[in-house]
């Protein structure tokens, strides 16, 4: 249900406003931990996701792979691992 809203911050809105006993503290480490992360990588990794559903596996292998370079030739990688890290 959560996962299939259009954005991560969608998500994490409703993630918050669960009120069902037996799933509100998951719902609320889940937002937590979704906010403690990359805006940028969450939003790619959930577009990545939703177009991988409907590519094969050799497709979405190499999607990655452009994907993964491109992080690498920007440095949002490098950063993200620094900012983690550090």
């Amino acid at each position: 249900h959560f996962f299939a809203l259009p954005d991560v911050p969608s998500i994490v809105e409703q993630l918050r406003e669960v009120t069902i006993a037996d799933s509100h503290e998951w719902a609320l480490t889940t937002a937590d931990l979704l906010d403690s992360r990359s805006p940028l990588a969450m939003g790619v990794t959930l577009e990545m996701l939703r177009r991988g559903r409907h590519l094969s596996l050799e497709d979405c292998f190499a999607l990655e792979l452009h994907l993964d370079r491109q992080w690498f030739e920007r440095g949002d990688l490098i950063e993200g691992v620094r900012a983690l890290l550090i």
